[in-house]
């Protein structure tokens, strides 16, 4: 199952959501339950512009699993058909497991940023820069925050970013007989 979701995020992290939603549609034919699986499926639909198919397996996802990826990513698509209440419903819910006990950032970034709160949405990601949280590698993937674009803390962001990417993955030093 792995390799088969694996595969379907490559292609929707690749720029291809139509051939992510052609293999999450094949995985799902063999693994029904798979949630990331039915994750991308969604989020390829919306990234096709097919909103309510996309929002139908957010749902299904929700279902199966009501963990906050899932729930962030549900409320990012009832946004896009207008369903505002619902994605808040889904913040509250998120916030008052937060006061509970551990709720990754990432769920509180889509949202903020979906439902325009883009203030809280900054902080969010802020704190997830601060936490060294590893969901901020992809952030320039997802269309969401294209919203987010030409807004002076985002721009810093994406600059410390790009800064941290060079300095953690610059390549080793080729070692040369006879060189230092």
């Amino acid at each position: 199952e792995s390799t088969h979701f694996q595969l379907a995020w490559c292609y929707y992290f690749g720029g291809e959501p139509a051939r992510a939603l052609e293999q999450s549609r094949t995985t799902l034919e063999r693994f029904p339950e798979s949630l990331l699986t039915w994750y991308v499926l969604g989020l390829s639909h919306l990234s096709l512009g097919q909103v309510h198919e996309g929002v139908t397996a957010l749902e299904k996802a929700t279902s199966l699993s009501r963990e906050p990826f899932g729930l962030g990513y549900l409320g990012c698509a009832y946004t896009l058909v207008g369903r505002q209440e619902d994605a808040r419903a889904i913040l509250d819910e998120l916030l008052a497991r937060k006061a509970e006990r551990f709720v990754p950032l990432k769920p509180f970034i889509l949202l903020y940023t979906a439902l325009g709160d883009n203030d809280r949405a900054l902080d969010a990601l802020e704190d997830a820069y601060e936490q060294r949280d590893p969901s901020l590698l992809a952030m320039t993937a997802v269309p969401l925050f294209a919203k987010l674009r030409g807004q002076p803390r985002f721009e810093a962001l994406l600059a410390r970013l790009a800064a941290h990417r060079r300095n953690v993955w610059r390549p080793a030093q080729a070692h040369h007989p006879g060189r230092p």
